[in-house]
């Protein structure tokens, strides 16, 4: 899913000149952004998947902006919450991430960027995994979180 989400930054770029700054907080395991995670994530231990495709709620998604404006094709329900930010280039990204216990540094971008996470309760458990995708490296990091 991060992948359709990257290649989906790409599109809108590709058509509109700058990637969509969808989420109105990056979401993380460690941070109290949750709010901003689409779908919402279920916090009930053992509730594993969500559907996709509700409008986004205010709080959770930037003033005019849908996650329906990203050319995504999503056949099911998901089993994590999505969040992505974007920017234009020179602007460093204000997103607190922890992977590992170390703090993300962002470097200051010379082109426009985006950072997806995807948070989600893998084992049904209540200890979240976040991952991390973006425009700066092709890697994807994941902290496994704690409860």
């Amino acid at each position: 899913m991060m992948q359709n989400i990257r290649v989906a930054q790409e599109g809108f770029r590709s058509e509109t000149q700058q990637y969509a700054n969808i989420s109105s907080a990056l979401a993380a395991n460690q941070s109290m952004n949750h709010f901003a995670l689409y779908p919402q994530v279920p916090r009930e231990p053992g509730s594993y998947s969500v559907a996709w495709g509700a409008p986004c709620p205010a709080q959770t998604c930037s003033s005019g902006m849908e996650w329906s404006m990203l050319p995504l094709h999503v056949d099911g329900p998901v089993r994590f919450g999505y969040s992505t930010i974007a920017g234009r280039a020179g602007e460093r990204p204000l997103a607190v991430v922890t992977i590992d216990g170390k703090p993300v540094a962002w470097p200051v971008p010379k082109d426009d960027w985006y950072i997806i996470t995807a948070v989600g309760d893998i084992e049904g458990n209540g200890v979240f995994t976040t991952m991390l995708a973006s425009s700066f490296s092709n890697e994807v990091q994941i902290d496994r979180g704690s409860r």
